[in-house]
């Protein structure tokens, strides 16, 4: 469980957006701190329904992470030119990522070549994955519809 009054201003205001979004999902949500700036953060640990992947959160280092199966990505204040709505653009931009995660917009591609994990990005569910010789790329939906593994 949460307590929102210990949570540090980026923290709060990302929690407080994503139970507006996913009230459903404040048992997913647990109060940790952040060794590096000793701030007081959350994390999400959402459970893939039907799967046995996580869609990770948190919103330690003064950022918000996003991350599922091998891929994650940052948003935070350093991609601001202005200071005035920093808290609540990313939290909103965060909120639009993690929804076109969930309605399968965008999957994950996990690329290995020999068996060696390379990279992982973020694609449009309707892009042509296209791996390079040798290579294997295993492509992840939030519900599995667009689950498949494909090579060269």
């Amino acid at each position: 469980m949460v307590e929102e009054a210990f949570l540090d201003s980026l923290s709060h205001a990302f929690y407080r957006h994503v139970l507006e979004h996913f009230p459903e999902w404040r048992s997913f949500a647990e109060f940790t701190r952040d060794d590096v700036s000793e701030g007081r953060s959350v994390l999400f640990k959402v459970p893939q329904p039907g799967g046995d992947r996580f869609l990770y959160i948190s919103t330690e280092g003064d950022e918000v992470t996003i991350s599922f199966d091998k891929w994650h990505c940052h948003e935070g204040a350093w991609l601001e030119d202005e200071e005035p709505a920093v808290e609540a653009n990313i939290a909103r931009r965060s909120i639009e990522l993690i929804d076109d995660i969930l309605n399968e917009r965008e999957v994950v591609v996990v690329r290995f070549q020999n068996g060696t994990w390379t990279g992982s990005t973020l694609q449009a569910a309707t892009d042509e994955i296209e791996p390079t010789a040798g290579e294997v790329a295993r492509v992840l939906s939030w519900r599995g519809t667009f689950d498949r593994l494909v090579t060269t």
